[in-house]
């Protein structure tokens, strides 16, 4: 728990959190740890209420995958067009999609 319980720090798999229960979801460079990152996503999905926000940043670049991203236990980078579709496939709304620094980040209204 961080800052008076005003945000939290768990498995996004065994989420202690009752569905609905933020405003926002900050996944910042976490799924790409995630083997199953499509079966995460609804994990995920259920936790910010309606209108509620995912705001994600994952590596980009699947070409550029290399020993430095295994090292840190990567399964993957990703490409606009595999994020994208992998979020359309959960219950996700995208608003805005960047890409900067071999990273993109997603900020997504449920």
């Amino acid at each position: 728990m961080c800052r008076a319980s005003r945000c939290s720090r768990f498995d996004l798999l065994k989420c202690p959190l009752p569905d609905a229960a933020v405003d926002a979801l900050v996944m910042l460079n976490v799924l790409e740890h995630i083997e199953d990152d499509l079966g995460a996503l609804p994990a995920g999905a259920s936790h910010p209420q309606t209108g509620g926000l995912l705001i994600l940043e994952v590596p980009a670049g699947p070409g550029l995958y290399d020993a430095y991203d295994a090292a840190l236990r990567h399964f993957r980078r990703y490409s606009t067009r595999e994020l994208s579709g992998k979020l359309h496939s959960t219950e996700f709304n995208i608003i805005v999609v960047r890409i900067w620094d071999f990273s993109s980040i997603r900020v997504l209204r449920m």
